[in-house]
């Protein structure tokens, strides 16, 4: 395929560079655009697993059974009750300094180290909630709440109305991580302007007469080897160092110009022999014979 010979030869092949002036910039740019696309392709591959893993039939039902099976909370004209023994302390939080989710306590009021002393992201009174938040925890009143309960069992009948979706869900949200990424790739044209400008300082140092034209379409390709390590590092969570991943770019710079010369063409020398001009020819002597006496 000539686009994965493209590849290769973008990331060493000493007489493609020297054939980069027969390629126009847009052509290079469309070799980019399509690397990028391919490149966001495969790492999209590779979450799309986690991603119809996470939206799926198991993974809401083990949402579900997080909510206390014993436990129903209702609320009716802004006033929360609740069918257990209070305070009510759900544990769990998110990988932070609070030990629990849930306080619900709505027979106490509410002092000003009460919030704190729970340890809680949400803190349920009888007509308010606070979350917590930057600064500390935000207040919330319930007067303009509907009317409604929540139990396990009503939280699970949302759940399977809600089966049909997650197919659908999973395919959007992957072709928006896709798009995202190849979004991300493309703002690689953004470096590339600047980094056109090292590649031509590198072909001066190197004794090559690069216009910032010239450079920026070696650079286009140069960038191949960088944008596939940091990809695949990016499927394992790990990112590229911006300095690396400049380094790297112009190694393959000087490994694909490094005998590359300026040489001016010479002139073609000829083995014919010369051709001269024609002589015009000397008119001949005429010799007379005396006539006999």
């Amino acid at each position: 395929m000539k686009f994965i010979q493209t590849v290769r030869d973008s990331i060493y092949n000493p007489s493609f560079y020297q054939t980069l002036n027969e390629r126009t910039v847009g052509k290079s740019i469309r070799y980019f655009l399509l690397l990028s696309f391919v490149l966001a392709l495969l790492s999209t591959v590779a979450i799309v697993p986690d991603i119809f893993a996470f939206l799926s039939p198991k993974t809401v039902d083990e949402i579900v059974q997080t909510y206390p099976s014993d436990l129903e909370i209702r609320i009716k004209e802004g006033k929360v009750s609740t069918n257990q023994q209070e305070p009510y302390v759900l544990p769990g939080g998110f990988d932070d300094d609070k030990a629990n989710l849930l306080v619900i306590d709505t027979k106490t009021p509410l002092e000003s180290t009460q919030f704190a002393e729970y340890s809680t992201h949400v803190l349920l009174k009888q007509d308010f909630a606070i979350v917590a938040d930057d600064q500390g925890g935000r207040l919330i009143p319930l007067d303009a709440v509907k009317d409604f309960a929540l139990s396990r069992a009503i939280i699970a009948s949302w759940a399977e109305k809600f089966y049909p979706y997650l197919m659908p869900m999973a395919i959007g949200a992957s072709l928006v991580l896709w798009l995202g990424l190849w979004i991300a790739n493309l703002f690689t044209f953004i470096y590339l302007l600047l980094a056109a400008l090292l590649v031509m300082l590198l072909g001066r140092m190197m004794k090559q007469k690069l216009s910032y034209k010239e450079s920026y379409r070696v650079a286009l390709y140069a960038v191949t080897l960088p944008l596939i390590i940091a990809t695949l590092l990016g499927m394992f969570s790990i990112g590229m160092p911006f300095l690396t991943y400049t380094l790297l770019l112009l190694v393959v710079v000087y490994a694909n110009l490094r005998n590359h010369t300026d040489t001016p063409p010479s002139t073609p020398v000829s083995n014919a022999a010369p051709v001269l001009p024609p002589v015009a020819a000397t008119p001949s002597a005429v010799v007379t014979e005396a006539p006999s006496v």
